[in-house]
């Protein structure tokens, strides 16, 4: 697994501009974790692995033509299914 799966949001954000790694390899860390460890802890309700490697490839493309938004690639989402049943609030965020 990739240091990025242990990685915190600032932490990932300086690996994506100093070139250490890249959003499409930071999601396919993620999405080997989450394949790894949700058949014991049963955590995500759905898991979309063809729209998640979707939005990194389109946020590494912004980021090759200069548009760091890494404000907006790196915030973290999460279906309102899966935060029910994971027993937390959507709040304003979805």
């Amino acid at each position: 697994m990739s240091a990025a799966t242990d990685w915190s949001i600032r932490r990932l954000g300086q690996a994506y501009r100093r070139g250490e790694t890249t959003p499409t390899a930071a999601a396919a860390a993620l999405l080997d974790r989450i394949a790894a460890l949700d058949g014991r802890l049963h955590a995500c309700a759905h898991v979309a692995p063809d729209g998640v490697m979707a939005q990194a490839e389109q946020a590494e493309r912004e980021l090759a033509d200069g548009r760091d938004l890494l404000r907006v690639h790196l915030i973290p989402r999460a279906s309102p299914i899966t935060l029910r049943r994971a027993r937390l609030s959507p709040g304003p965020f979805l």
